[in-house]
């Protein structure tokens, strides 16, 4: 049977009070391009390479400089394997690392982290060894911490004296967080076949962690009846209080940052408590809708774009219309002078404000164009026939309408 995805069998041991991660990672990586005689992959700049071996390893090299090779990614080393024998697409190398360090929080955005009072590891600053081209993959984890602690990630489960994250849907990322305090801080909802956990650390975070439980299945109800049925799936979101970074989804797992403590400038800053949650939230759930296009260039709009229209479809659901359009026209206001869509370059400083406020934007005059009722039935396409990239969207939006207003959006795109 031909591998489609990349696969990690990762044996980690994290401790807490020390800072420390110790990991033993085989990669069964899975080639993308023919006549491959190099692999680079990109790993925390403080852990420690013990060893890199496979049957087919020539040479490898461990930069001692930080890269500054994707907008996501920060404080990272490069590694350069070279094989000895070249490697035809489709066509998997076998690889095993071993490593170790301290890591600490992220200069500049504070999202990575081992500590005492919490741990949050990801892609930002990986732990893993992260393949360049941000390749999807199936990760299998074990991790041994402290036996106070509870692990949140993808279908994290407690087996014996150590945790398992066994994540089924491939992902260029296998996050997780640790916290003694998950075990008291909890909530659950639950929507139809959709399972969710609500964990917070900081005790301020429980009224407004009891405040979405109640909001969750006003949220999925509005997206479902839009937007069309999603797999059964049991869903961990967590309150993080830290200063910085900003919240983010992933298979299983949404992340939502402290209000009072995240960026100023993040476009929900200015609500209240309630609108803010409401907003993060509804954002991150829409990503269970919206996360089929690349990642790392300018389609990446399908994702982010549709799930702040969808954020903001559901505040005009539950807070009304009023609420809806002074959102809108804030948006309207800070897109002037702004980089197309198409072709967008995912390093441009602006990259944030054309995905977050001008896509939403060219949908809701797009929604006003062709009609709420069309609008509905051309989202519920896009999600059903797994649409992952601007073409098909387009091609699916000649389904439902005609050739000039096709035509006028992609004018939109290009401008």
């Amino acid at each position: 049977m031909t591998q489609s995805f990349s696969n990690y069998y990762a044996i980690l041991d994290i401790d807490n009070f020390k800072h420390f991660l110790t990991a033993k990672v085989t990669l069964d990586y899975l080639i993308k391009k023919e006549n491959t005689t190099k692999l680079v992959f990109y790993i925390h700049k403080d852990l420690k390479i013990h060893n890199i071996s496979s049957e087919n390893l020539d040479t490898y090299e461990v930069g001692n400089d930080v890269e500054e090779w994707s907008p996501f990614i920060s404080e990272s080393k490069k590694i350069t394997i070279n094989l000895k024998k070249s490697i035809q697409k489709g066509e998997t190398v076998n690889i095993y690392f071993e490593y170790s360090g301290h890591i600490t929080i992220i200069k500049d955005s504070e999202i990575n982290r081992i500590s005492d009072y919490y741990t949050e590891l990801g892609i930002y600053s990986p732990w893993f060894p992260l393949s360049e081209s941000l390749d999807k993959a199936y990760f299998n984890v074990k991790i041994t911490t402290d036996n106070e602690n509870i692990v949140v990630g993808n279908n994290s489960k407690q087996e014996k004296n150590h945790w398992i994250i066994n994540q089924k849907i491939p992902t260029s990322d296998c996050t997780f967080l640790i916290s003694k305090y998950f075990k008291d801080n909890k909530y659950e909802a639950n929507f139809g076949n959709v399972c969710i956990s609500i964990y917070y650390i900081e005790n301020k975070h429980k009224p407004i962690s009891k405040f979405l439980q109640e909001r969750i299945s006003v949220i999925l109800k509005n997206y479902t009846t839009t937007f069309g049925h999603i797999d059964s799936q049991y869903i961990s979101i967590v309150i993080v209080p830290r200063i910085q970074g900003g919240g983010y989804c992933r298979p299983g797992l949404i992340i939502l940052p402290d209000r009072n403590t995240a960026n100023s400038h993040y476009k929900y800053q200015s609500e209240n408590e309630e609108k803010y949650y409401f907003k993060y939230l509804a954002h991150e759930l829409a990503h269970l809708w919206w996360s089929k296009a690349s990642v790392s260039t300018w389609e990446d709009w399908l994702n982010e774009s549709f799930a702040e229209f969808s954020c903001l479809s559901a505040t005009r659901n539950y807070y009304g219309e009023e609420e809806f359009i002074k959102t809108i026209n804030k948006y309207k206001d800070n897109i002037k002078d702004l980089p197309p869509i198409k072709g967008l370059d995912r390093n441009n400083e602006k990259a944030f404000d054309v995905l977050y406020t001008k896509g939403p934007v060219l949908l809701y005059e797009l929604e006003q164009e062709i009609g709420r009722d069309t609008f509905k039935k051309l989202l519920n396409c896009i999600h059903t026939s797994k649409v992952a990239n601007t073409d098909m969207f387009l091609n699916k939006l000649l389904e439902l309408t005609k050739n000039d207003i096709v035509n006028n959006f992609i004018k939109k795109l290009e401008s």
